[in-house]
């Protein structure tokens, strides 16, 4: 459980304490439902469940989650973020995809890709005889946009 703070050498997978830690403590992502909608979550996960849940497994209260997500967001920029050479990827049936910057480069060294009909992270899967045509292009571009990117690194030119 979230308690269990014991590493295993031979788990495998991504880590559900690590996650929940980020949501109470950086993010506030949490996956809640509005009453009388068709919300594919549960209606009994609320923000006040899931502010108890910082609480009980790390002992964050909830304005001490607010004001952790203000400072993320302000260091790292929030959907204005200070960076060069950073690829945003979302899909449009990612529920993430409404927290990333999507809509339009920032700058000339900040570009997006949003693909259309995938999921969270479908350009990071090995590619597949079933990828859609818009996965493809969306891999294309991001290697090379990324290949761009080293080859100026090599030349010397960053």
């Amino acid at each position: 459980g979230l308690m269990n703070i014991t590493v295993d050498p031979t788990a495998t997978g991504v880590g559900i304490r690590q996650w929940i830690w980020q949501t109470c403590t950086q993010f506030g992502f949490y996956q809640t439902c509005d009453a009388d909608t068709d919300c594919p979550f549960s209606h009994l996960q609320t923000l006040a469940s899931n502010t108890d849940l910082c609480w009980d497994a790390f002992g964050v209260a909830g304005p001490q989650t607010s004001n952790r997500i203000d400072f993320t967001n302000d260091y790292y920029g929030g959907n204005r973020p200070a960076g060069t050479r950073i690829v945003f990827v979302d899909g449009s049936i990612d529920p993430w995809h409404w927290l990333s910057v999507y809509k339009a480069p920032l700058s000339a060294t900040e570009t997006t890709v949003f693909i259309n009909g995938t999921a969270h992270c479908a350009n990071m899967m090995p590619p597949a005889p079933t990828d859609s045509a818009y996965l493809i292009a969306a891999r294309k571009k991001i290697s090379d946009q990324v290949g761009a990117w080293l080859a100026e690194a090599a030349a010397g030119q960053m």
